[in-house]
């Protein structure tokens, strides 16, 4: 069981690049996707043994309140701070791609408290009741993840569960609302060729949205580092 901390769900919007726009959306993600994030968030149960961080970000970054990234010294400060931090054996980051690669936001992390800190490789989305559920892979397409792709969940009372055993969770919310983590960070297809042409005549603004789209939602590393070069 777990002991939760809602530490954070940031806001920005996002998009998609040319060569996905098989996968992207129609319409524009909905402007109260940050407040049903957040709703879904905040109804996942706590428990003993595991104290758990539910926000946006990814391995290197966790946006704080303010929308700007949270160092994981901050973090350390705020979970230090709570008496219920003392009694739990572990800390699990709860946002998707948090454990991604070498993780090194989640590797300072557990530095600095001295309890080991995990987390989730690849995406994970939020479910109405508070149930989360990751899977493998590199995006959160809104259609959310294929039961082959289930690797881990939490359900809304707190239990944490792997593989096969989330296969009945995932079952029973296959065709309920739900949110990627992560999902203010998307874009219509509209949007995301209309940022690629303005990125592309030097618009800085819609370079940064098309970094953060890759950062935060796609991960594609090529058009990560193309946008990183650009100003924004």
């Amino acid at each position: 069981m777990r002991r939760s901390l809602l530490v954070a769900v940031a806001a920005l919007a996002v998009s998609v690049p040319p060569v996905l726009a098989k996968d992207c959306r129609d319409l524009p993600v909905p402007e109260t996707v940050q407040s049903m994030v957040f709703d879904f968030v905040a109804k996942n149960g706590t428990s003993e043994d595991t104290y758990a961080v539910a926000a946006m970000g990814n391995e290197t970054i966790l946006l704080g309140t303010d929308l700007k990234p949270m160092s994981a010294d901050a973090l350390a400060t705020v979970i230090k701070g709570d008496p219920k931090f003392r009694t739990v054996d572990r800390v699990m980051l709860e946002w998707p791609f948090s454990a991604r690669g070498d993780a090194p936001f989640a590797r300072e992390l557990e530095a600095l408290l001295g309890k080991p800190v995990s987390g989730y490789p690849g995406p994970v989305w939020w479910y109405a009741d508070g149930t989360l559920i990751a899977a493998r892979g590199e995006n959160g397409k809104e259609a959310g993840p294929e039961a082959l792709d289930v690797i881990a969940c939490a359900t809304s009372d707190g239990e944490l569960l792997e593989g096969a055993a989330c296969q009945t969770v995932f079952a029973t919310h296959k065709t309920q609302s739900k949110y990627f983590a992560n999902a203010p960070y998307d874009l219509s297809c509209d949007q995301i060729n209309r940022f690629e042409i303005l990125s592309d005549e030097g618009d800085p603004k819609a370079t940064l949205r098309l970094l953060l789209y890759h950062r935060f939602f796609n991960r594609d590393d090529d058009a990560e580092n193309k946008y990183s070069s650009r100003p924004h």
